[in-house]
């Protein structure tokens, strides 16, 4: 029998389940082992079980981009949807795919994202993960150096031994030992700030603008509504500290499964508490 189909992707979103869709004919992708595929068939149903379109036998051997072809999609629904194939040179049918759940948003939205459609539909949500600095090392003039190890799109969380305001500066590339490039080339990001801490709990950083030409901003697609925005950079300088203890976790975001037609790993590892001294 043929390899039964895995990795059911919708629009290429690998996890269409924890999104919302609005694209009226989307288009189904899914792998297989072995041998090359002849024909496939594709069900969706319902989140009753009915069948609401069945692609019956489709003579192709693209696994990818198979678009719905039944009736009008409804607006804020829930459906699933699998298949299944026949290889080349065999009349043998594999068993059909594990369902795949997705959910409908506002149907008639622009079905990708762009500045006319700033909404999460069509898009995996995106998860955090707290990542701790690798270095943190106090300079001779009382500032201090705190390096990530490299730079991620994100935002940071800061909390002190005392209420003070601090300059913290952002920077995606180095000028040497225990220092950021305060006027990197190009679009290589710096960028600083004041902020006032607290002693009772973390304070995030507000996150400046990042240095983007109006271009590059016009075709960029925004966080989620109730989302911080994110800076890229891998280090920090933060000055006017006001002595004691203080965690220094980087808050990141990073896409739950696939993105567009890229991808990134999911992870969650576990917060570690790094403190400057």
């Amino acid at each position: 029998m043929s390899s039964t189909p895995f990795g059911l992707t919708i629009g290429y979103l690998a996890y269409p389940e924890r999104a919302t869709l609005t694209d009226p004919k989307p288009a189904f992708s899914w792998c297989f082992e072995g041998g090359m595929q002849s024909a496939y068939q594709i069900q969706v149903r319902t989140e009753s079980g009915q069948v609401l379109w069945d692609s019956g036998r489709v003579a192709s051997a693209h696994s990818i981009g198979g678009r719905y072809d039944g009736p009008w999609l409804p607006s804020n629904q829930k459906f699933t949807w699998q298949v299944r194939l026949w290889r080349e040179g065999s009349s043998r049918v594999s068993a059909w795919s594990k369902p795949q759940a997705f959910a409908t948003g506002r149907m008639g939205m622009t079905p990708f994202p762009s500045p006319k459609n700033d909404t999460w539909e069509n898009r995996n949500p995106l998860e955090f993960t707290e990542i701790a600095p690798e270095r943190i090392v106090k300079r001779g003039d009382g500032s201090y150096f705190v390096d990530f190890g490299r730079a991620w799109f994100g935002t940071l969380q800061l909390s002190g031994p005392a209420a003070a305001r601090v300059t913290v500066h952002f920077g995606e590339k180095l000028a040497g030992k225990n220092r950021i490039d305060r006027k990197p080339p190009g679009s290589v990001c710096y960028r600083s700030c004041e902020t006032l801490l607290s002693s009772r709990e973390r304070v995030l950083v507000p996150t400046p603008k990042a240095p983007f030409a109006p271009s590059v901003r016009r075709g960029a697609v925004q966080v989620p509504p109730g989302y911080d925005d994110v800076l890229p950079f891998r280090a920090l300088e933060v000055e006017g500290w006001p002595g004691g203890t203080c965690t220094a976790p980087r808050r990141t975001p990073g896409a739950n499964g696939a993105l567009g037609v890229g991808t990134s790993t999911r992870s969650r590892e576990e917060s570690r508490v790094s403190q400057l001294r």
